[in-house]
């Protein structure tokens, strides 16, 4: 019997069922209020949120009064209340057939309804917003790819919060290298991946990646942590879910990433251990080894590495990043490598909210004095001689550049 918390890509197909609803809602002659009831297993909030997130126009009402249990056979009902603002004609002639095909009966059996148009998750905080870590629960996860270059590809993909666990496999689209193949154990013959020789269940990329979605709308905006996540798997993960444009989904879903090798560095330092490996750390603190580089034994033995680490609320977030900030930091860099800025002032613009387009933007709207009214916020972190030294040489990057 396979096992309960284990959730795969299987669990979540809302591809058709959200296309669907795009046609349906699109639909030129939809020009009134128009609630439609559906079975969540056929639509699901991830669908309504992606609709949300492409369609602005459709308004969202209602509450949650209800949770829905990812994997039960019969989910709950769903009251969808849509307004689209731009179609103002009468309903399609043949709204009943709307009815027959989305409305179900079972709410006449009184299964419990949910006002789903209210359960799209809040935005995401900004990134200078404190984030109560205590409200939110802590997802491990880690990625096996091709190789360690910033083209690799991803192989497996785990996640681990306290009994839940998720573990999915794909196909790469690159070839694995050696080196990596002879860590993992991952092969690939004819289209068909292996594990130490032995056939492995895999998804395309992107069921994978919707699977995960799924899995994390399930855990109300939890925190995603990972040993080295911040240079390696964090960049990886955003890629691929750029590449099937699940990112803004994603962003919703999560509240922020914590590296745990920068936080074991500071809770660790002056204690004598000179790696700071996850392996290693684990044999050190839990005397134990594991099966590493398999990633659902690796994001395991990570989360028992962090009860035994204890660290505070406030040491969590003092350690904490936003996919947003990633993104910036990247944007940053042609600053960097100019001597614009140096790295660690990009960090603290990046942390900031700051990316190039944005600041770039505020520079040819003012020359004079809208980049340094905009970067403002930065004194706060620079010593007023270091804060307009940094503002002359970003005007001067884009005065060249334009």
């Amino acid at each position: 019997m396979p096992n309960k918390n284990i959730i795969g890509a299987d669990m979540f197909h809302c591809s058709q069922s959200f296309l669907h609803l795009n046609r349906l809602m699109s639909h030129s002659s939809i020009r009134a209020l128009t609630t439609l009831k559906v079975k969540l297993n056929t639509l699901s909030l991830l669908d309504l949120m992606r609709y949300k997130v492409q369609n602005q126009k459709c308004s969202r009402v209602g509450r949650v009064q209800a949770c829905p249990v990812i994997g039960q056979k019969t989910a709950p009902l769903c009251s969808l209340t849509w307004r689209p603002l731009d179609w103002v004609s009468d309903m399609m002639e043949n709204k009943e057939n709307i009815g027959d095909s989305l409305n179900s009966k079972a709410s006449d059996k009184g299964t419990p309804l949910l006002e789903c148009a209210g359960c799209l998750p809040s935005p995401a905080p900004a990134a200078d917003q404190h984030i109560p870590v205590e409200d939110h629960s802590i997802v491990f996860f880690d990625l096996e790819t091709t190789g360690l270059g910033s083209n690799c590809d991803i192989i497996q993909l785990s996640a681990v919060c306290m009994e839940k666990t998720f573990d999915v496999y794909m196909v790469p689209r690159t070839p694995i290298a050696k080196g990596a193949s002879a860590v993992t154990g991952f092969t690939v013959r004819r289209h068909k991946l292996y594990l130490h020789r032995r056939p492995v269940q895999t998804k395309t990329h992107r069921d994978c990646l919707m699977s995960f979605l799924a899995f994390l709308q399930a855990l109300n905006r939890p925190l995603l942590a990972g040993h080295n996540i911040k240079r390696f798997d964090c960049p990886i993960l955003a890629r691929a879910l750029e590449e099937f444009q699940l990112n803004e989904e994603f962003k919703l879903l999560v509240s922020g990433f914590l590296d745990t090798l920068i936080l074991s560095k500071d809770l660790l330092q002056n204690t004598g251990i000179k790696s700071f490996k996850q392996e290693s750390l684990v044999k050190e603190l839990l005397k134990k080894s594991y099966p590493a580089h398999n990633a659902l034994e690796d994001v395991k033995a990570l989360q028992d590495l962090c009860r035994v680490l204890r660290p505070t609320p406030t040491q969590i977030t003092s350690h904490l990043f936003t996919l947003d900030q990633m993104e910036s930091l990247s944007s940053l860099q042609p600053l960097v490598e100019e001597k614009a800025i140096s790295k660690t002032t990009a960090q603290k613009l990046a942390r900031l909210g700051y990316s190039f387009e944005k600041m770039k933007h505020s520079h040819l709207q003012n020359p004079s004095e809208g980049l340094r009214q905009f970067l403002e916020p930065l004194k706060a972190e620079l010593k007023n001689s270091m804060f307009t030294k940094t503002v002359d040489k970003i005007c001067e990057f884009f005065k060249i550049e334009h």
